[in-house]
């Protein structure tokens, strides 16, 4: 990816995130005010035909019905008939409707009229039926009706369902004034349906209140809420990974730029040295200086091991995944091992101005492996405490077995390491952030993760301690060999 496009990605993944939420909160936003005029809908047709279902039993009960008087008052021609008769609102219009039980049928009489002379005062409208009740009789029927009516539409609202208690009014027949129930704008109602004739014994209209009906709406797009915020989920959580990948890509990309700048450091610095005490020995003569001889010698020898310990850094890299089995495996006392790694390392240690202070098991401590790995194992750890431990570094190494593990420990008194980075130290080209003076120490960033992998591949385990300005402590954990 071209480097100028990369400041342009961040920006580019808020706005599509910000673009993607906009669009699915307008969406349900739609979708809510298409809901809450389903949901009236859903109301009006219940209290309609509970209004219905209530006046029908209103008659049945007096006679016995016969299918064509069950039709007629269960249909919606009727209940359409009755309502825009109710509705008719037209001025000087009365309407009247009576009702009545003869000995073989049911007799209903629905009846305008209108003033022919506008000067007389218009008759009041009648309020009757053929078949009469007393006024207590009446007010039975109509408390128990109100009552049945309310049970009825309770059972029907369970299903919607309503968070909030519903209320109703009973508006006279007549003149549609109220006779109970709250009076308009005196309380908050999101829902208020027509009133409707619920019981031919009566004059009377039922109207139902619903305060607010919010919940409902939003109880009946559940499964679009659901699928919406997954949707926004997935999409945010699919951007979040192509980010993080992103950045872990270009972390990679330039600890890999790092690594090859330090390696090609630190590949040189071994041969130069090499190629010096190869010169000084021919250029002074020292072949007649055995003392002389044998240091230089020894010098060269560490740094050709140094050499050969970054190559089979390099080689593990690719051999990591193709060679789960450790190479060369013999068994051999790891104590010897270490004291040849400690005798080359020391000369560097003792050329800085410090030491290392090695204290042994008491027993040897035998273990089936690869000795070579092992030793590129120790030379990593005390490479590291000759960088990072300060001008006059001091190394301490422990060495220590039970009848399972054999527990190794390297610990220097150097800066140490935050515990946010500890986790991370073990990774491949990670390098902790320069501080102080270090920004010069060279490095690879493979040394820790060669460590770990060959630790893991003896069956062991490497784990750090470590304290801001207290310095560092590896310790080793590797199987002990059971004969």
């Amino acid at each position: 990816m071209r480097k100028s496009l990369q400041p342009l990605i961040y920006p580019f993944v808020i706005f599509s995130v910000l673009v993607t939420v906009l669009l699915q909160l307008a969406w349900l936003q739609q979708l809510y005010q298409a809901q809450k005029v389903r949901v009236k809908e859903q109301l009006e047709i219940t209290v309609r035909n509970a209004a219905q279902r209530h006046m029908y039993l209103s008659v049945q009960k007096n006679i016995h019905p016969t299918a064509s008087f069950k039709r007629f008052f269960s249909s919606v021609e009727w209940i359409q008939l009755r309502q825009s008769f109710d509705d008719m609102k037209v001025q000087g219009l009365h309407s009247d409707f009576r009702y009545g039980f003869m000995e073989d049928s049911v007799k209903l009489s629905l009846s305008f009229s209108f003033p022919v002379n506008p000067g007389k005062k218009p008759p009041k409208p009648a309020r009757g039926a053929f078949n009469k009740e007393s006024k207590k009789e009446l007010k039975i029927i109509e408390e128990t009706s109100i009552l049945a009516i309310n049970k009825d539409l309770d059972s029907a609202l369970e299903a919607i369902p309503l968070k909030n208690s519903s209320s109703f009014r009973i508006y006279d027949y007549t003149d549609n004034s109220l006779v109970y129930g709250p009076k308009p704008n005196k309380i908050k109602k999101d829902f208020v349906s027509k009133a409707y004739s619920y019981n031919l014994k009566h004059l009377h209209k039922y109207q139902l209140l619903v305060p607010d009906i919010g919940y409902t709406v939003l109880y009946s797009m559940r499964y679009y809420l659901i699928s919406s915020v997954m949707m926004l989920l997935l999409t945010i959580g699919a951007f979040y990974a192509l980010l993080r990948m992103m950045r872990n890509q270009r972390l990679y990309a330039g600890a890999r730029q790092a690594f090859t700048s330090n390696m090609t450091h630190e590949l040189k610095t071994p041969v130069a040295t090499v190629s010096v005490a190869l010169e000084s020995i021919e250029k002074y003569g020292l072949i007649n200086d055995p003392e002389k001889l044998k240091n230089y010698l020894k010098i060269s020898r560490h740094e050709l091991q140094r050499l050969n310990l970054m190559i089979e850094k390099v080689l593990s890299l690719e051999a990591e995944n193709d060679a789960p089995l450790v190479r060369h495996v013999e068994l051999f006392d790891v104590q010897q091992t270490l004291r040849e790694v400690i005798a080359v390392m020391d000369l560097q240690f003792t050329a800085n101005g410090g030491k290392i202070n090695f204290a042994p098991s008491a027993e040897p401590c035998f273990l089936e492996g690869d000795p070579v790995e092992l030793s590129h194992v120790f030379y990593n750890l005390m490479d590291n405490a000759l960088k990072y431990a300060g001008p006059a570094p001091v190394l301490a190494i422990n060495c220590n077995s039970n009848q399972e593990h054999i527990v190794i420990s390297f610990e220097d008194y150097g800066g140490g390491i935050a515990s946010i980075y500890q986790d991370k130290v073990f990774d491949r080209f990670f390098r902790v952030p320069a501080t102080g003076d270090t920004h010069d120490i060279k490095g690879s960033g493979l040394g820790l993760n060669y460590v770990s992998e060959i630790i893991s591949k003896h069956g062991g385990t490497v784990r750090l301690k470590s304290e801001v300005g207290k310095g560092c402590m590896f310790i080793l954990n590797l199987p002990v060999d059971e004969s």
